[in-house]
């Protein structure tokens, strides 16, 4: 095994007020969220990158990930037995030359690969189902590791269609590791 690196995502906050915390740079992303529990979602994509060099891998990209959330949820809506919730749904795009080859093809999209691939990271969220003008607040931090990697040769050939000398290839190759984030919340007065 070696360590290749750490990519460091962006604070994203929810909430009807879209202005950074105190401390907080001001290109903090942002998802509106009414507070009358409406909902509201959001994709940023790379918002963290890192490029691993050609032959600094030999056959697996593992990884550790660690979201944390922090969220004071709500209900205002005058109804009882409302949930209230944030989700996070990192991904990873991967590009490579490798991937430009004609005939490879996403599994999911159907569409070329053309030169990148999106692997689901994992997700984390916290909720609560609240009654009319209850409040709570909530932390989760949960962290995830390699769990067979990411990215192998095996699944280069078996899932994306690589043929064993283009996954072989892959390895040798410069990688871009882009790091996206889907947020769907609700019920959030500040997450």
């Amino acid at each position: 095994m070696k360590w290749l690196g750490l990519m460091a995502g962006p604070t994203i906050v929810a909430g009807p007020n879209c202005t950074p915390y105190p401390g907080e740079p001001p290109e903090t992303l942002c998802i509106p969220v009414d507070p009358q529990m409406g909902s509201g979602s959001g994709r940023f994509e790379d918002v963290a990158r890192m490029t691993l060099p050609g032959r600094s891998m030999k056959s697996m990209l593992c990884h550790w990930q660690t979201p944390t959330i922090h969220a004071s949820l709500s209900n205002t809506s005058g109804w009882d037995n409302r949930g209230a919730y944030v989700r996070v749904y990192p991904t990873i795009t991967v590009e490579n030359e490798v991937l430009n080859a004609a005939g490879l093809i996403d599994p999911e999209t159907g569409a070329p690969l053309a030169g990148k691939l999106e692997i689901y990271a994992s997700s984390a969220g916290v909720d609560a189902l609240l009654d009319n003008g209850e409040r709570t607040i909530t932390r989760h931090t949960s962290s995830r590791t390699c769990i067979g990697g990411y990215l192998t040769r095996r699944n280069l050939v078996d899932y994306y269609g690589l043929t064993d000398a283009q996954a072989r290839e892959f390895f040798l190759k410069p990688t871009t590791l882009k790091l996206n984030v889907r947020v769907f919340a609700s019920g959030v007065n500040d997450a």
